[in-house]
């Protein structure tokens, strides 16, 4: 089965792979990342942007690889949620998993949240990409393709990788039953 991931980021890449092989252990995949070609925010800025941009990649890279059998977007975006106890604002990054498949078929799940620390957020609010901005604050380099807002903050116990692919996992839900999910 060859599947398009909307992203030539090796961990949202290394993830769907992970995440369809726990589901359907006897399939082979061939999973391969391609830009989508399409302009979007590279930071978005809200719950529903986000699953808008994942939606979007989705759509354009099945026109673009129209001979593939699912395609995969994995779009990371941040959100203001109220702190639990003090109900101040905070920032929050997730992401939203979009997937289609050849038979125009739907799956989507979101990730946990993870909030971010203030010097984070207050770089994000000048423009700066999640990554960048976890780059400059944590002095790494290349963050986003290693293990990310949620590698950092839990110190490696939830790195990117693992982040993605518990919600792909529940992306795949409606394929693994198509019975009980897409019975006309």
């Amino acid at each position: 089965m060859r599947v398009i991931v909307a992203s030539t980021n090796p961990v949202k890449i290394d993830s769907t792979k992970q995440a369809l092989e726990t589901m359907f252990p006897d399939e082979d995949f061939k999973v391969e990342g391609q830009n989508p070609g399409i302009d979007l925010p590279s930071q978005p800025m809200s719950d529903g942007e986000t699953k808008r941009c994942a939606i979007a990649r989705v759509k354009a890279l099945a026109a673009k690889v129209p001979d593939a059998d699912m395609w995969v977007a994995i779009e990371g975006g941040v959100d203001f949620s109220n702190d639990a106890v003090t109900d101040e604002k905070q920032m929050d990054c997730s992401a939203w998993i979009v997937i289609e498949d050849k038979d125009g078929r739907w799956g989507e799940a979101r990730t946990a949240t993870c909030p971010l620390p203030k010097a984070v957020t207050d770089l994000i609010l000048t423009g700066m990409e999640l990554g960048h901005a976890n780059d400059q604050v944590f002095n790494m380099s290349n963050s986003k393709h290693d293990q990310g807002m949620t590698g950092i903050a839990t110190h490696g116990l939830i790195d990117r990788t693992d982040f993605y692919e518990h919600a792909l996992i529940f992306a795949l839900v409606p394929f693994k039953n198509p019975d009980i999910y897409f019975a006309e």
